[in-house]
């Protein structure tokens, strides 16, 4: 009789997990992860136009990002296409969710949406040499 109390309290929680798993899958298929392919910025706007994407183009070299200065306004959809022009680079930008992987002539993006107004760090998040520390710039979000 135990072994068969067991079973039914095995069987209760496995079915109980399986469900629990099955309706956190069926949610947003976002993995959080901004590189290449995301589609959350191709969403009709509550006007039913698309939303312009802003595409920002960014070289990474030792040592610095051209530009090193980006500018955007609060709600402006950005598009971040970002590529090493010399070594293997990393491309984070502090306050959102953006941290590129750059090899050598890749090009990587990011797509997000400028929602916090301030000025944030860029850096490169890959160890690249001795100037490395000095590789920084900023993102700025204006009202």
């Amino acid at each position: 009789m135990k072994i068969r109390e067991e079973i039914k309290y095995f069987v209760t929680h496995f079915l109980f997990i399986s469900l629990v798993m099955l309706i956190a899958g069926c949610g947003n298929n976002s993995s959080g992860n901004n590189e290449q392919g995301s589609s959350d910025l191709e969403e009709e706007s509550s006007s039913g136009s698309f939303e312009e994407v802003k595409e920002i183009n960014i070289n990474a070299f030792r040592f610095g990002f051209e530009p090193r200065t980006v500018t955007v306004k609060r709600g402006d959809r950005i598009k971040i296409i970002a590529k090493s022009l010399d070594a293997t680079h990393g491309l984070s930008i502090q306050g959102y969710d953006v941290d590129l992987y750059l090899d050598v002539g890749e090009t990587k993006t990011a797509e997000f949406i400028a929602e916090e107004v301030g000025t944030f760090a860029m850096y490169c998040s890959i160890p690249c040499g001795v100037g490395h520390s000095s590789m920084t710039g900023t993102f700025i979000v204006e009202e």
